[in-house]
């Protein structure tokens, strides 16, 4: 997981982040 990108909460984030918890 980056680590720099979770500084920004963006909608495209948290889907990916959705996709790689599923």
């Amino acid at each position: 997981m980056p680590t720099p990108q979770i500084k920004f909460c963006t909608p495209q984030l948290v889907t990916w982040t959705t996709t790689v918890l599923i």
